[in-house]
């Protein structure tokens, strides 16, 4: 499936950033950010595989992020991390 190229305006590019913005504020909050950011996403034209990918990039900083922090706090549980391991990585393939 082959996707149109996607130039952004100045102005949308704007827009964008406002909106993860506002959406990942609701996302910190509340716990979902993603029924904000999506629909207004989809409505300036930006294609659907590039919102979702908007918000997989959000996700996966969080996590990154969140790791992080809990390392430093040393609330980090490796023993168990090794035990989920194999799921985390054969799971997404899957």
């Amino acid at each position: 499936m082959m996707f149109a190229a996607f130039t952004p305006t100045p102005e949308q590019l704007l827009i964008v950033f406002f909106v993860t913005l506002i959406g990942d504020i609701f996302a910190a909050v509340i716990g979902g950010g993603g029924f904000l950011v999506h629909p207004v996403l989809l409505a300036l034209g930006i294609p659907g595989p590039i919102a979702l990918a908007n918000d997989m990039a959000a996700s996966a900083g969080a996590a990154a992020s969140g790791a992080y922090v809990f390392h430093r706090r040393q609330l980090m549980d490796y023993r168990q991390l090794t035990w989920w391991m194999p799921g985390l990585l054969l799971g997404p393939i899957a």
